[in-house]
């Protein structure tokens, strides 16, 4: 796709009204999977997404919209909020600027640059109160309703059992690290739900001390529970024994949660991921990633950016190979274990390296990981290995073809691409998700003494009283993080 504006209800031919608030432009995504039937091939319609091709051009403005204008309320907010969340080296502006009476700016922290929707759920849980043992105590309060909730206890108010787990550990987290005390009791409680709640609190405080217990639920019977472990340890990025742990669950017999654990270390930039950007200087194509595990998978994901991961390095191919791919055009053949695979292509039309669109035949080491980079790397003079510069798109293609014809020694998971399912329910007549809004929600209502929450792309509920103890949650988006160094693969082989 050319370089094209994009705007809200920017499909609308009259666009009076429309601004454009971003650039997109970049190689279209066509997802490999296909129905066997030839009746529903014919009528299948192919859906083109252009992943990690938009560019930002005008920022948006969060602001905190108090119910009564008081100049001092809406400082006493912004410092409370400075407070709990102050300006870190790395930022230009104090988290909450009181603008007018009734207007506080909100600028997002640097360290929730890529989770901005967190910290807009935090805004809603942040108390006001400040005295020196109203956070000790609050954080008591929760856990006796968190308590008294698990065992079903029948004198709660309806209010109080309308209060979830996860506004209860939202709550924690806004609280800040004098909640630990409090936490650390029930990082061993016998309900696994209140011990999970407490943990991924604990873990967005950094407590070190947590990883001592979801090592032990990393290793719990039930799928759901090592899963929601993995993603727990993702909060704590500076953990000594976190990656470790990470590192393990890479083996769990379930892919769902070497997925997570994956994640998990991609998250926190873990050096058990080498990544490897495909593309050059200008536009990178996808991220190649490998991960040590000895279950060999495949994992294609569009989340954030565009990702091929390779679950165990040395994963390969099946012995002997005679592959044709896209009407011959695209060609393997591997006859022993000691020599290399050749690959032969058609290029579909000339390039300025092959103005006559030659067709080209490479030798490859036997590895999954070298074939994906063959396919898709392009040949410059400050990287002159050879390649067929083949699009995201392409490569995920011959890679799931490869593996349908069972050629490939692992599993492979295809993730389908949010954007995709987006598009494809609208096309159906059916409420789609707009990335500007966010998801419906619905408005909770809430105990006394806990401030309530919003989900994204909610109207903020007006606070009781008029007091303004809660921060409407406007849409976030997220920016994924920077990669690690290149791996070091198994070496090319020359042409």
């Amino acid at each position: 796709m050319w370089s094209t504006d994009l705007a809200i209800d920017g499909a609308n031919p009259a666009m009076r009204f429309s601004h454009p608030l971003a650039d997109g432009m970049g190689d279209l995504y066509l997802n490999p999977l296909e129905p066997e039937d030839q009746a529903a091939k014919h009528e299948l319609k192919r859906t083109g997404v252009v992943l990690s091709g938009g560019v930002v051009k005008t920022s948006r403005i969060i602001e905190l919209i108090l119910n009564q204008p008081s100049w001092s309320r809406s400082r006493m907010i912004s410092d409370r909020i400075n407070e709990r969340f102050p300006k870190a080296p790395g930022d230009r502006y104090l988290t909450a600027e009181p603008k007018t009476d009734s207007v506080i700016q909100l600028n997002l922290p640097g360290r929730y640059a890529g989770d901005a929707e967190r910290f807009l759920l935090l805004m809603s849980k942040l108390f006001i109160q400040r005295s020196p043992n109203f956070e000790p105590a609050k954080a008591e309060q929760l856990a006796e309703l968190i308590l008294r909730q698990a065992a079903h206890d029948q004198t709660l108010s309806p209010e109080e059992r309308t209060i979830s787990y996860e506004d209860i550990g939202l709550c924690w987290e806004a609280l800040g690290k004098t909640t630990l005390p409090t936490l650390r009791r029930l990082y061993a409680n016998d309900d696994l739900a209140v011990r999970l709640t407490a943990l991924d609190a604990g873990a967005h405080l950094a407590d070190e001390l947590a990883t001592d217990h979801l090592l032990q639920l990393s290793k719990h019977p039930e799928v759901s529970v090592r899963l929601r472990t993995a993603r727990i340890l993702s909060f704590l990025p500076n953990s000594l024994r976190g990656p470790m742990i990470l590192r393990d669950m890479l083996d769990d017999p379930h892919k769902s949660v070497r997925i997570a654990a994956y994640e998990s270390l991609s998250d926190i930039r873990s050096t058990f991921v080498q990544r490897l950007i495909v593309g050059d200087a200008e536009h990178s194509k996808f991220v190649l990633d490998m991960v040590p595990s000895r279950l060999p998978m495949i994992y294609i994901s569009q989340s954030r950016l565009p990702r091929i991961v390779v679950f165990n390095p040395g994963t390969g191919f099946k012995l002997p190979m005679l592959a044709r791919l896209w009407e011959n055009s695209l060609m393997l053949r591997w006859a022993a274990a000691d020599q290399p695979v050749a690959v032969f292509y058609q290029p579909p039309q000339p390039t300025a390296d092959n103005p006559e669109a030659k067709p080209i035949t490479l030798q490859v080491a036997p590895f999954v990981a070298n074939f994906i980079r063959l396919l898709s790397h392009k040949t410059t003079d400050e990287y002159p290995m050879p390649g067929f510069d083949m699009t995201y798109s392409r490569v995920v293609n011959a890679v799931y073809n490869l593996h349908r014809q069972g050629l490939i020694q692992a599993e492979m998971e295809l993730e389908i691409s949010p954007l995709a399912e987006a598009i494809a329910k609208a096309a159906e007549g059916a409420p789609a998700y707009r990335p500007d809004t966010g998801p419906a929600a619905t408005q909770p209502a809430t105990a006394p003494g806990i401030t309530p929450g919003t989900s994204t792309g909610t109207a903020p509920a007006a606070p009781p009283n008029g007091r303004p103890d809660t921060a409407p949650t406007p849409p976030s988006s997220s920016a994924p993080a920077a990669g690690n160094p290149a791996p070091n693969l198994p070496p090319m082989i020359s042409p």
